[in-house]
């Protein structure tokens, strides 16, 4: 299991510390602080031995064993890093990193897009006559210029959507906007049902740290509230398959 990491790009060379402090703490009691700061200071002295190429790391120092180099693709320093996690870090999370990093709006533009392609996708698959219903535009007033939306029919019309754990800002946002025009479409297209479809991690996921855990749950039932308050319906899932089964049981 790996502690820390090193990722470089154009820019330089960067150094963070994986593992959780909670759970040093919880192996090691109250030395598990003292760690914490022994592999800080190891990764920093390898960050800076390491310039100004990873073939330059040495094979070990304060501790540290340096692993091999691999080569990834990646949309930004942070989103390295969490690959670093996910792959060999079972106790990690990068809670300091995503604070540094949250309002990132193309990062989460970007994440939404996916998701929706990716519900489009299956549910075309499972249900081919759905297919017309995706990307449908509606007005959202008298003489208003058409809005797209993710999916419309004579029975729903949706909106989907993402909060990331490192990026919550950017789901909020999005998700107020996207139940303002779920609200002004189905009043004006008089369809019956409207929701917004989120993607969100799972509450037991091992990447997310106890803040972050926190922050789902309240922007979660905020939204949820939210959209309660004008007769919308927010619904969180946490697979492309549990958002297939909702699409499919609204509108088919």
């Amino acid at each position: 299991m790996a502690v820390g990491a090193l990722v470089s790009d154009q820019q330089g060379i960067y150094a963070k510390r994986i593992i959780r402090e909670d759970s040093l703490r919880a192996m090691y009691g109250k030395q598990g602080e003292s760690l914490c700061n022994l592999l800080d200071f190891g990764l920093l002295a390898l960050q800076e031995m390491a310039e100004p190429s990873l073939s330059s790391v040495p094979t070990g120092i304060a501790g540290l064993i340096s692993g091999e180099t691999r080569f990834i693709y990646a949309s930004s320093v942070l989103d390295a890093f969490h690959t670093c996690v996910l792959m060999y870090s079972s106790l990690g999370n990068l809670e300091e990193w995503d604070e540094e990093e949250d309002g990132d709006d193309d990062s989460g533009e970007q994440t939404a897009k996916t998701f929706y392609t990716q519900v489009r996708d299956s549910v075309i698959a499972a249900r081919p006559l759905l297919k017309p219903g995706f990307g449908q535009k509606v007005p959202l007033l008298d003489g208003g210029r058409p809005t797209k939306f993710g999916f419309r029919n004579e029975r729903t019309i949706l909106h989907f959507g993402v909060l990331a754990p490192n990026n919550q800002n950017y789901g909020i946002r999005d998700a107020q906007a996207k139940l303002w025009q779920l609200r002004s479409a189905s009043d004006f297209a008089q369809v019956p049902d409207a929701a917004l479809i989120f993607g969100v991690p799972h509450q037991d996921d091992v990447t997310i740290g106890d803040k972050q855990r926190r922050m789902l749950t309240e922007n979660i039932g905020e939204i949820e509230s939210e959209a309660n308050r004008f007769n919308m319906r927010f619904v969180p899932v946490t697979s492309i398959d549990a958002a297939t089964q909702e699409v499919v049981r609204r509108a088919a």
